[in-house]
């Protein structure tokens, strides 16, 4: 599961290199995203950094939060429920069709008479 941290007010002549420098002290960064703040005055950068898991986040997080990159500090912080994590391949998806035992799938299914057709389907 990563972690993803949230840096704010980067100076404008921040590159993704000269980040990733400061941000592979703290641990593996799986990605990472560098955006224009188009709402900040004075001009600044964002970036969305995914670390590979919760411990390297935090420590980013301590250890980033106020530090001087580019003579401007920045803040660091947790993006809530933005978490990386392995979902069920069935998410989303209805229950019977999931399965394999719904509507058109497994013996007890609508259309999953056995021995009807090639494919077990419908008697025509």
């Amino acid at each position: 599961m990563g972690k993803v941290v949230l840096l704010q007010d980067l100076d404008p002549s921040v590159t993704e290199t000269g980040l990733q420098e400061v941000l592979g002290k703290y641990g593996t960064v799986l990605e990472l995203s560098l955006v224009d703040d188009e709402k900040a005055d004075p001009p600044a950068k964002t970036a969305f950094v995914t670390f590979q898991n919760g411990r390297e986040g935090r420590a980013a997080i301590a250890g980033l939060d106020g530090f001087e990159l580019a003579g401007r500090a920045m803040k660091a912080k947790a993006l809530r429920g933005r978490d990386t994590q392995t979902r069920g391949s069935t998410a989303g998806l209805g229950g019977g069709l999931a399965s394999g035992r719904g509507r058109f799938g497994g013996k007890t299914g609508t259309y999953g008479h056995k021995g009807r057709g090639k494919a077990g389907g419908r008697n025509r």
